[in-house]
């Protein structure tokens, strides 16, 4: 992300500075302009950058206005400064589409393995009308294929791989009766056949609709009074299971209440200093749709019975990573660049 830097680089602070001294409701765009390119020449303050950049409404504008004045857009200009990694992160997921930011998280995620969980996530989130859509952006951002990358060394679970390569085909368009294949999988778990032999439950992700397979896991829970993720700790329960575990109970999760699930994952990330960390929450938050948004910050509330602003607030220690929270979960009502998106 960003240029290439050192560590130190990385865990940098933000420069203190005299951000408080300019009045950022009284700059003209040319004025916004020219403090953003001072400090991007690393002549002033990376928290005054980001106070501009969350007190403008019409980011498109101002990044138009940079361009020409410039020569270079606001990304560009950010990447090539001294700003610190996850500063320029959420630049870019502030002025890129959301596919765009999704595809280039994605890649960086699959080249590093602690980002595995990651992975599965955004893989499990894409909806059915936009996976061939994604595939195409992600060539087009990353010059690169996307079943190819997944198929590859990232995930040491030839299982998951497997489902989450085929989650991205051709699904099935044969209309779907979730009582049944609920049945089905009630009949699958006594035999023995819901996870191995059979494979009923890696199958039906791998060719049923997403939206099909969702109503099945209602069903099956209103069947068994317990949902399929119970199944899946029950079946692997080795230690040398632990991995394909996390990974089929965060498909089943996503696909079950994603809102629900991504709430439970911002929560515990809201107090992390890690850079990988704090640059995960700056994506759960920015590069979701408002709608999708509005839903995890309902769960949040009644799950952890506090709102996510006030969270934000309190336990993010990063100003500049708050600030950018901040602002996003108060719905952002400005037409910035990234409006369009999966997640």
């Amino acid at each position: 992300m960003g240029c290439a830097s050192s560590q130190e680089h990385n865990d940098r602070k933000p420069r203190s500075s005299s951000e408080d001294d300019v009045d950022i409701k009284g700059l003209t765009l040319d004025e916004k302009v020219a403090e953003l390119n001072k400090v991007f020449q690393n002549n002033g303050s990376e928290a005054l950058v980001v106070k501009i950049l969350c007190s403008t409404e019409e980011l498109s504008d101002l990044n138009q206005r940079f361009t020409e004045n410039v020569g270079t857009s606001i990304v560009h200009a950010c990447s090539q400064s001294e700003l610190r990694d996850v500063t320029v992160f959420a630049i870019q997921l502030l002025f890129e589409p959301r596919t765009v930011s999704t595809a280039k998280y994605l890649i960086k995620c699959l080249q590093n393995p602690r980002n595995c969980a990651a992975v599965t996530e955004i893989v499990s989130s894409i909806e059915d009308d936009e996976r061939s859509s994604f595939l195409e952006q992600y060539t087009e951002s990353c010059e690169r294929d996307l079943i190819s990358d997944l198929s590859g060394d990232w995930q040491e679970d030839a299982g998951v791989k497997e489902v989450l390569v085929g989650m991205l085909g051709n699904k099935s368009s044969s209309s779907c009766n979730p009582e049944e294949q609920a049945t089905q999988m009630v009949e699958a778990m006594t035999n023995g056949n819901l996870f191995r032999n059979d494979r009923v439950f890696q199958t039906l992700l791998m060719q049923q609709p997403k939206k099909d397979v969702q109503l099945i896991f209602e069903a099956f829970l209103k069947k068994c009074q317990r949902d399929i993720t119970v199944e899946i700790e029950k079946h692997f329960c080795d230690s040398n299971q632990e991995n394909a575990k996390e990974h089929f109970i965060i498909m089943a999760k996503v696909i079950r209440h994603g809102p629900l699930y991504f709430a439970e994952v911002i929560h515990s990330l809201l107090q992390e200093e890690a850079v990988e960390k704090q640059k995960k929450l700056l994506f759960l938050m920015m590069c979701q749709t408002q709608e999708t948004l509005s839903k995890i910050k309902h769960y949040y509330e009644n799950t952890f019975f506090t709102s996510l602003l006030a969270d934000i607030n309190e336990e993010v220690k990063d100003e500049c990573v708050k600030r950018f929270l901040v602002v996003k979960s108060k719905e952002w009502p400005r037409n910035n660049l990234a409006s369009s998106g999966l997640m």
